[in-house]
């Protein structure tokens, strides 16, 4: 009890069209906002593979932190919507 989780993120942010199956397509906007993470070879292509689409972003908090933990999301990037 009494712990923050930070997650800092400083960099690019864009759109791809929402997931087309499951609980994910959620948009009304029709598209899901990503963070413009890198893949393991430092590269931003396939951004559907390697960017971290929002709803991504918010299973794994749910699913890593505890659920007494408190969360402090900064982010510094543009066009994410």
């Amino acid at each position: 009890p009494g712990d923050t989780f930070v997650f800092y993120y400083t960099g690019h942010g864009d759109s791809l069209p929402d997931q087309t199956d499951g609980p994910d397509k959620d948009e009304d906007s029709g598209m899901d906002q990503a963070l413009c993470t890198l893949g393991p070879d430092g590269q931003a292509e396939p951004r559907e593979q390697v960017w971290t689409r929002d709803d991504d972003l918010s299973r794994m908090m749910v699913q890593l932190i505890p659920k007494f933990a408190k969360i402090l999301i900064l982010a510094d990037c543009c066009h994410s919507g």
